[in-house]
């Protein structure tokens, strides 16, 4: 069985930091279309990734 690498920090918070992008755009999207509350839910998933993002780089730095 092939044994696999340690994910690199530098590419996961580099991940994150798109989904948290695309993630408000689509909440905006929603917003334009009267969608709020779902609009809400997605901005919300977007802070989440990144506050993910800005965990992982304080970690990385120290």
């Amino acid at each position: 069985m092939k044994q696999r690498k340690k994910p690199s920090v530098s590419r996961l918070t580099k991940g994150l930091w798109r989904q948290a992008y695309d993630a408000e755009e689509k909440a905006a999207k929603l917003r334009e279309l009267g969608f709020d509350r779902y609009a809400n839910s997605v901005g919300a998933a977007a802070r989440a990734f990144s506050d993910a993002a800005l965990f992982l780089e304080a970690k990385a730095s120290k």
